[in-house]
């Protein structure tokens, strides 16, 4: 190394790092490597705070912001007492661990507008700083990214779908990954998920035993509303339902239905962990999500008549008993933007 270039960082250890420096070569040849190693570790930090790694910057394994999660679900998720114990439980086990045994990977069912889709979400926020917009976050929607059910497509997009999962693992072995719509995917697509969320050490090289996975669909909606029905026709309390009431019946109609997860092998593998029932939402849920969406808009307190009129332009099933509402509260915040827009009103 010429004299000028250690010069050179001898200068740069005592003007930034306030570090001795030698020319005499042995001890500079130390000064060096522990200039480069110091720069290195400054650089990675720096560059850490200002972009996205893998590290406790921008991915959370704190148990608190699960403990966190827990109470915005218990706020913001209504009538779904057994996803809120179910996932809260499951992410604690997940993370908490730092050998787990295989991907967790669970898989949402239920009708449209009971929260699949936002808790699905939230779990990203909670575990990354830049929530869906993470890089190490990837939603997959079926209809849009597997559209065509041919087997030559279908061949095409389990090799992309491997080499897309494997890409953002490498980069972060806490990747989580997000699959909605299933029920519109081809059938077999989700079998290209099988060697990652299996009992695998390593695939190719590569440990996918931390990342997280998870599927939302309306599979097995029609058996879970049929059976929330008989229950509370039997004076069942809906706190009082518990998982055993659903589990076998959905992961036996999600293997059958057609649909994404008809005939999977993830199913008849018991690969996924956890098969969440979102019950149907009865009145009073629905009335949560209108008062709630009324406060987006500044109003704390909406008057009761006008929280009425927006419940009666929903519809509910089934016909006769109108105990559950067709549309969860998925066309809750759009009515409740008609109505703010189109009247003037006093703030409550």
């Amino acid at each position: 190394m010429s004299s000028a270039l250690l010069l050179m960082l001898c200068f740069l250890l005592v003007s930034f790092f306030g570090l001795s420096c030698s020319i005499e070569p042995v001890s500079t040849t130390f000064a060096v490597a522990g200039a480069i190693a110091a720069v290195g570790s400054y650089y990675d930090q720096s560059w850490c705070r200002l972009r996205e790694c893998c590290d406790q910057y921008s991915v959370s394994t704190d148990a608190s912001n699960i403990t966190a999660f827990q109470d915005v679900l218990r706020s913001s998720v209504y009538g779904q007492h057994l996803m809120q114990d179910l996932v809260v439980r499951a992410l604690k086990s997940h993370l908490s661990s730092t050998d787990p045994p295989k991907a967790l990977t669970i898989s949402f069912h239920g009708s449209t507008g009971c929260g699949k889709s936002f808790v699905s979400q939230f779990i990203a926020q909670s575990l990354f700083v830049k929530g869906m917009q993470s890089n190490f976050v990837r939603k997959f929607v079926g209809g849009i990214d597997f559209p065509d059910h041919s087997s030559s497509m279908v061949h095409l997009y389990k090799l992309h779908l491997q080499k897309e999962i494997k890409r953002i693992v490498e980069k972060c072995n806490r990747a989580l990954f997000i699959f909605e719509d299933v029920q519109t995917m081809p059938p077999e697509v989700l079998d290209a998920l099988n060697p990652f969320i299996d009992y695998h050490k390593e695939v190719d090289k590569v440990d996918y035993r931390k990342s997280i996975f998870v599927l939302l669909s309306n599979t097995g909606a029609k058996l879970i509303n049929q059976k929330a029905l008989e229950l509370w026709s039997s004076g069942k309390q809906r706190e009082d339902i518990k998982l055993s009431d659903f589990e076998n019946m959905i992961r036996t109609g999600a293997f059958n239905e057609p649909g994404g997860l008809q005939k999977s092998g993830a199913i008849s593998h018991a690969l996924i962990d956890i098969h969440v029932p979102f019950l149907p939402l009865e009145e009073k849920h629905v009335r949560m999500c209108i008062r709630a969406a009324f406060k987006k808009y500044g109003y704390d307190s909406p008057p009761d008549n006008l929280v009425q009129e927006i419940l009666d332009d929903l519809t509910f099933m089934p016909e006769g008993q109108e105990l559950f509402s067709s549309s969860g509260c998925k066309r809750v915040e759009a009515k409740v933007g008609s109505s703010v827009h189109g009247r003037a009103f006093i703030k409550f």
